[in-house]
Formats: C-alpha cells, structure tokens, sequence
C-alpha cells in the first residue's frame, strides 16, 4: 500500500463500526488479524494518534464486515499520508 491515496485522518468519518449483521459465526481472518495486531503494536507504541480506531477495530475481530475491511486499509493510508508528522 506504498503507492496509495494518503489521508489526513485515521478514520474515515462517514463510517459507523458496528457487528456485523450478515454473519452470525465468528470468522477468524488470518490477514486481517495480523494486520491488525501489527497496528496495534504500533499504535500502543509509536502512533498514538491511530491507537483509538484500531482499538475499535479490534473489537470487531470475530464478527467482521466489509466496512471493517475498509477501516481497516484506511489506517495504512493515514500512516503513509502522516510519515513526515512528528512531535517538535
């Protein structure tokens, strides 16, 4: 996601987390749980600013959508939009 559209905020605004009501068994993602667990890592260490909507996408883990799917690419666009943002 190197080559992406940056963004100026973690989150997209328009978008409302919630379970998913398609699907009532817990669906373990592998790809998404590593990409989560590595921007969890990174939000509890380095960038505070994404730590609100990671968490918030954790919570979703077992009961995903597509909307948490979009979420969650959004952060890597916000990061990549932010990389040259430092505490001065």
């Amino acid at each position: 996601m190197a080559d992406t559209n940056p963004v100026t905020v973690p989150m997209d605004p328009n978008v409302k987390l919630g379970p998913n009501p398609d699907v009532n068994e817990p669906n373990h993602s592998n790809p998404y749980a590593k990409l989560l667990g590595s921007l969890q890592f990174l939000a509890n260490t380095m960038r505070l600013d994404t730590s609100y909507v990671v968490n918030k996408l954790v919570a979703y883990t077992a009961n995903l959508g597509l909307q948490h799917h979009s979420t969650l690419k959004w952060i890597p666009r916000y990061l990549v939009g932010t990389k040259t943002l430092g505490i001065t």
